[in-house]
């Protein structure tokens, strides 16, 4: 249960993280009105912000923020994967245990293990899929900053 715990703390993160880059204007506007910036001054920052996340000269920047969403994207269904990945675990252990010892080598029991231990192997390949997929798009990223 700590695992699934951890998984789900992950995604939580991660969702934060996709919050955070969705509200980023909102974000730098709020702040403004903490510190009591005049109204005229926020309405022209916003402004600016919104020029600096659309404009055609910024567009590495924009390209980087969409970057970081898909990563962000991509780890959250990572994070569910995890969940998957550990459901069958836990579900082949619980299927190993409940089986008598002296029905060990039915066949019937052999192929039920057999199915649970695929259907794992299958979650940990996409899991790693999806993994190998962000790190390659992060290389990509760092390559070209």
């Amino acid at each position: 249960m700590q695992r699934r715990g951890i998984a789900n703390d992950y995604g939580t993160a991660l969702y934060n993280w996709d919050n955070a880059l969705n509200t980023l204007q909102g974000s730098y506007v709020q702040e403004l009105y903490k510190f009591q910036v005049p109204s005229s001054r926020i309405g022209a920052e916003s402004e600016n912000i919104s020029k600096i996340l659309g404009d055609q000269l910024r567009a590495h920047l924009r390209a980087h923020v969409d970057t970081e969403h898909t990563i962000c994207s991509l780890q959250k269904k990572i994070a569910l994967q995890y969940n998957y990945t550990i459901g069958s675990l836990e579900m082949y252990h619980q299927r190993a245990a409940a089986i008598p010892p002296n029905m060990r080598n039915n066949p019937n029991m052999v192929s039920m293990l057999t199915e649970a231990k695929a259907d794992f192997d299958s979650k940990v390949a996409e899991l790693n899929r999806m993994k190998q997929q962000v790190d390659d798009l992060s290389k990509q990223t760092v390559a070209a900053n």
